[in-house]
C-alpha cells in the first residue's frame, strides 16, 4: 500500500513538472473580449484598450482572427484595432489578400492592412516585387499605399525610371 502511494505521489510530481515546462510562466495572460462584429477575441490581458462605452478599441491578439466583413485573417501575437462601430480598423495580415476588381492588387502578408468603418480597404503593402501598377500609377511595393473609401488611389510611393 505504501509503495503504491509513493508511486502515485511520484507520478503526480512528474506530471506537474511536465505541465510547468509545457506552459511557461512568463506567457502573458489571455482574456476573451467581445469584438462586436468579430465575435469573441482572445487578447493579451495587459494590452486591452477600450472605448469609453466599454467596447474593444485595440489589443494584441493571442490567436489568428478572421474578420468576416473584411474577409481577412489577422496574425496572432500582433496588434488589432477596431473602429467604434466594431468593424476592423487595422491588423497585421496573416495571409496575402487579393482584391481583383476594380483594384487588381494583392496585399502582402506580415504587413499592416487597414480599413474604413464601412469595410472598404484603406491601406496595405502590395505583395509584388519592387513595383506594381495600380490604377495607372506605378507604386513601390516596399511601403504601404493608401486608398480613398471609393477605391481610388490616395497615396503611394512611385518608382520613376529615367533614361540618362
Amino acid at each position: 500500500m505504501t509503495r503504491k502511494l509513493v508511486s502515485l505521489t511520484l507520478l503526480a510530481l512528474l506530471v506537474s513538472s511536465f505541465t510547468a515546462v509545457a506552459a511557461p510562466k512568463d506567457a502573458p495572460a489571455a482574456q476573451k473580449v467581445d469584438g462586436k462584429s468579430l465575435g469573441p477575441i482572445s487578447c493579451v490581458a495587459s494590452s486591452i484598450e477600450k472605448y469609453p462605452d466599454g467596447t474593444l478599441k485595440k489589443c494584441i491578439i493571442t490567436e489568428a482572427k478572421t474578420a468576416p466583413g473584411a474577409n481577412v485573417t489577422c496574425s496572432a501575437n500582433q496588434p488589432l484595432s477596431l473602429h467604434p462601430e466594431g468593424t476592423l480598423a487595422q491588423c497585421i495580415l496573416a495571409v496575402d489578400r487579393s482584391y481583383p476588381d476594380p483594384l487588381g492588387l494583392t496585399c502582402d502578408d506580415g504587413k499592416i492592412i487597414a480599413f474604413y468603418p464601412d469595410g472598404s480597404l484603406a491601406k496595405c503593402t502590395l505583395a509584388v516585387e519592387k513595383k506594381a501598377t495600380l490604377l495607372g500609377v506605378t507604386c513601390s511595393t516596399t511601403t504601404p499605399m493608401e486608398l480613398y473609401p471609393d477605391g481610388m488611389l490616395k497615396q503611394c510611393f512611385t518608382t520613376v525610371e529615367k533614361t540618362v
